[in-house]
């Protein structure tokens, strides 16, 4: 029915703002904006995988050679509000390895305070014809005001 003025005859409707600005919806959607997203499969070239956030958060990888460098990049984990402020969160990935008849080993990066291992493991021992995954979580750390990332390398898939 809406809000009526008693001088008012006939239909009034209540106007109310519409916000039609993606770059503000998106600032606050943060993360979540690629919360779902699946997009081609990741290559590996000589040995070196980037796991980017913007390829979105299931990314699949064909193993076609040993991998024993792997990185990170572009996880949203500190956003800037429209106040200018900041919001912190996670970000995750899950990384999908199919290995062929021919399985080849995957090693994460060891040595950098950043990259934390669940139960310390990070290399994947390759087995013909199985699925791994691996979960990425990246997290703000107030101590370095640096991205963690917190890594689960799962058990294969048969």
């Amino acid at each position: 029915d809406g809000i009526r003025d008693k001088l008012v005859t006939g239909v009034q409707t209540c106007a109310l703002p519409i916000c039609n600005d993606d770059n503000l919806a998106k600032s606050r959607l943060g993360a979540l904006e690629r919360f779902h997203y699946f997009t081609a499969n990741v290559t590996s070239s000589g040995g070196a995988v980037t796991i980017d956030k913007t390829n979105g958060q299931y990314q699949q990888l064909y193993a076609t050679e040993n991998v024993t460098s792997v990185t990170f990049s572009n996880f949203q984990v500190r956003q800037t509000k429209p106040n200018s402020t900041f919001q912190n969160s996670s970000d995750v990935v899950t990384f999908i390895i199919q290995q062929g008849a021919t399985p080849y080993n995957i090693t994460l990066p060891t040595g950098n305070a950043q990259i934390r291992y669940a139960n310390g493991v990070n290399t994947i021992t390759g087995v013909a014809n199985t699925t791994n995954t691996i979960d990425i979580v990246g997290v703000y750390n107030y101590n370095t005001s640096a991205t963690n990332y917190l890594v689960t390398v799962n058990s294969t898939f048969s």
